[in-house]
């Protein structure tokens, strides 16, 4: 099964291409003052609440210094899914540990950082689960920046010759990415992947083009009632895929949250 193995690398890589919102850190994430715990209740499918179904819950906590240190994902029916346990061997290093629902270890992911805060190496370690047809793995971005401290590349290490191994990334005046293109292992490129932003620099909207132009796979978003730090409490997300490989399809999903702060 180790096609499977692969899909799930490639939605880590399109998550962790870049610096922006990738790690476990509320910089990273875009939430801005001395958050404790944020709960999110993300609903799937219908047009709009009422016809969204129950909800999957998430629940992150952080210390202080703005680290996550501990994430709990429910299912729709109210079971854990996940828990993922925070770990910080150094100054540099943040592990983040996941368990299953009855409490097995089944991958940590390992982010690595310069002295000036940066992300420089993301590391994905998955445990074997025959269960479900996953095979070991592991997988590692490096990450480069410029001397305005822009992510500018990728290199990807532990994918097929199938997926992309590099990225060349273009970043706005917030240093956030706003253009990415894909390589193969021998230098082919793969995909173009734009982003847009809102005033509050929260991420609008997604597209991502074939090398030949074609529209594969866009979103947009939008976000309402800010609180009193600007971070929103509702998300609205539409997406919509395109061709013959994805299929032509449609999905809305919105997220409401609950932000506690610290006094």
């Amino acid at each position: 099964m180790k096609y499977k193995t692969l899909i799930i690398i490639i939605g880590l890589f399109a998550k962790f291409a870049n610096a922006q919102k990738s790690g476990p850190t509320l910089k990273e994430m875009g939430l801005k003052g001395k958050v404790k715990q944020v709960i999110e209740y993300t609903y799937r499918g219908g047009a709009n609440v009422d016809t969204l179904g129950m909800p999957e819950k998430t629940v992150m906590s952080f210390d202080e210094s703005g680290h996550e240190i501990g994430e709990i994902r429910y299912k729709k029916n109210g079971q854990v899914e996940y828990k993922f346990l925070f770990a910080f061997p150094d100054a540099g290093t943040i592990v983040k540990t996941q368990f299953n629902n009855v409490g097995h270890s089944i991958g940590k992911y390992i982010f690595k950082y310069d002295v000036m805060g940066n992300q420089i190496e993301f590391g994905t370690y998955l445990d074997a689960r025959p269960e479900i047809g996953f095979t070991k793995s592991v997988y590692i971005i490096n990450y480069k920046y410029d001397e305005k401290g822009n992510n500018i590349e990728t290199i990807n290490n532990g994918t097929s010759e199938e997926f992309p191994n590099k990225t060349l990334i273009k970043c706005n005046s917030d240093h956030q990415a706003i253009e990415i293109y894909s390589y193969l292992a021998n230098g082919k490129p793969y995909d173009k992947i734009l982003y847009r932003y809102d005033s509050q620099g929260n991420r609008n909207k997604f597209e991502e083009y074939n090398i030949s132009g074609k529209l594969l796979e866009e979103e947009a978003a939008l976000y309402d009632h800010l609180d009193s730090f600007s971070n929103w409490q509702i998300e609205t997300i539409e997406s919509r895929l395109y061709g013959e490989v994805r299929g032509d399809r449609f999905s809305k999903s919105i997220t409401k949250r609950h932000i506690e702060y610290f006094e």
